[in-house]
């Protein structure tokens, strides 16, 4: 093996183990908010988004590891802040949008 298809792979690897987090997401935004609704619509907008859309951004990033990495671990950072600080606002449009922008972050 090449010492770039090694690096490849890792950061591939990586890439899933950050995209698997999603799977956990749900249960925080229920367990930090305190609504087993919005958490619902959430998942419902994130997957939906995600199926529809994970195809067309592994296209364009196929060439791109580093920022998919990237891209992926700052966006499960930062979300992470904003659901144990309870700076999102309860409401059911920022919830929808939320879950579409997870979709899409997430189809890394």
């Amino acid at each position: 093996m090449r010492r770039n298809d090694i690096i490849s792979y890792i950061l591939l690897i990586s890439i899933n183990v950050a995209s698997s987090q999603y799977f956990y997401l749900p249960v925080y935004f229920e367990y930090y908010l305190r609504s087993a609704e919005y958490s619902f619509i959430f998942s419902t907008a994130s997957v939906s988004l995600r199926a529809a859309v994970s195809p067309f951004i592994a296209e364009v990033l196929k060439n791109r590891p580093k920022s998919s990495l990237f891209i992926a671990f700052a966006y499960q950072a930062i979300l992470s802040w904003i659901l144990f600080f309870k700076l999102l606002p309860l409401n059911i449009v920022v919830v929808a949008l939320v879950g579409a922008i997870n979709g899409l972050v997430t189809s890394l």
